[in-house]
């Protein structure tokens, strides 16, 4: 009775460890699995709470260039401007993502990709191929050895632009300055200084500028013309803005004319080349013959009445070439000026160049002068050699105009 009370003591005691040690062993990978989920739901939280919403960046872009207006007050340079993903900071005030409707700056690609600037040179996670052949050279191979390491960087959630940063981007945009308009609440308005942001500022100035329906014409859908006119109706020109938009109108206005001179003399060009060029090249022709057949010019004559009445003759045909050249040679010097494919290098007619209408007469009255001093004193053999230089000192000049243009007909 004894013995049998033992064993089934025995028997209880067995099961009850038994019983102690299997919840001991299921309670511990519940604890680790409970600990894990909570570590993990620490991670995501704090990944969460540090990690940044945009990419980070800072922009301080040159306003010397440019025209800022904020709530229809012109900012007077010098101007402090600074971009980053706090905001746009403004003289020191700073003006954050509810300031102003930068909606169509907003970047709303949102994926997840690979990381391949952790892996080494190549996109394929190799790196210099001649390292292949050392296998255990992982390093050489794009840093594969740190597993760890290589999947956390591989994979990263990709951070967008801020729409300060993509705003910014279009503000440095134009390297000929800008024109910026701020209201509160509503989308900035960049023009750039060489072509809409100069009807603005003309506009803001009082002067003459294309309506609204030339402007779309010309394919400027994009402009808030609201903010145009709300700028125009609300703007005091102060004497500051007056004289330094003047001056950046005005001198936009030289290089417009400038162009427009340009391309006028060019298509001018294109049209008369091929006619003028085939007149020059018969004058010169004829020019070339002429020198050649009466060389007597050059030399003494003596009293021999007929050779006296041909070498008259020849000087007489001789201005006339040097007149004809002349004139060929004044028109090819204005149109290549006026279209900028040359450089007058006589310092005299350097001078005067740009005034077409003063070189004109310049160069009338010089020839004109020069030819009825030759043809006064034709008689006279050193008035015939002269006349006979000046024939050929012009017959190479229009062949050398000759050969310039031949490359642009």
């Amino acid at each position: 009775m004894v013995q049998t009370n033992k064993s089934q003591w025995i028997r209880v005691t067995v099961l009850l460890a038994t019983l102690v040690f299997g919840l001991i062993t299921v309670a511990a990978p519940a604890q680790e699995k409970l600990a894990q989920e909570k570590g993990a739901q620490d991670d995501t939280a704090q990944e969460n709470t540090d990690s940044p919403k945009y990419r980070e960046f800072e922009n301080t872009p040159l306003t010397e260039d440019c025209f800022v207006f904020l709530n229809g007050v012109y900012l007077h340079p010098p101007l402090d401007l600074k971009f980053s993903n706090v905001g746009i900071e403004i003289d020191g005030q700073i003006f954050d993502e509810n300031a102003f409707d930068l909606s169509s700056y907003v970047d709303n690609r949102r994926w997840s990709g690979r990381s391949y600037a952790s892996r080494g040179k190549d996109m394929r996670g190799r790196g210099e191929r001649g390292n292949w052949g050392d296998r255990g050279d992982w390093e050489a191979r794009g840093d594969w050895g740190n597993r760890t390491e290589r999947g956390r960087d591989s994979f990263r959630e990709y951070l967008p632009r801020s729409p300060f940063q993509s705003f910014a981007e279009s503000f440095n945009s134009s390297g000929s300055g800008v024109v910026a308009v701020f209201y509160s609440g509503e989308a900035p308005l960049l023009l750039d200084t060489s072509e809409q942001g100069h009807e603005l500022l003309k506009a803001l100035l009082g002067r003459e500028t294309p309506s609204e329906a030339e402007m779309m014409s010309t394919g400027i859908e994009r402009i808030d013309f609201e903010l145009w006119h709300r700028l125009v109706q609300d703007f005091k020109i102060s004497p500051d803005f007056a004289t330094r938009a003047s001056e950046e109108v005005n001198r936009r206005e030289q290089i417009y004319e400038n162009n427009d001179r340009k391309t006028a003399a060019l298509m001018l060009s294109q049209q008369i080349a091929f006619p003028l060029s085939m007149i020059a090249m018969v004058t010169v022709v004829l020019a070339f013959g002429h020198l050649m057949a009466h060389p007597q010019q050059m030399v003494a004559i003596g009293d021999d009445p007929l050779t006296l009445a041909n070498a008259k003759k020849a000087t007489v045909w001789s201005l006339t070439i040097v007149g004809v050249l002349s004139a060929l040679d004044l028109v090819w010097t204005l149109i290549a000026h006026q279209s900028g494919a040359m450089r007058e290098l006589n310092p005299l007619g350097n001078g005067l160049i740009h005034d077409p209408v003063q070189l004109i007469l310049f160069k009338i009255t010089i020839t004109g002068l020069a030819i009825g001093i030759l043809y006064y004193l034709h008689e006279q053999p050193l008035a015939r050699r002269a006349t006979w230089w000046c024939c050929l000192v012009l017959t190479l000049l229009t062949a050398r105009w000759l050969t310039f243009n031949s490359m642009f007909l």
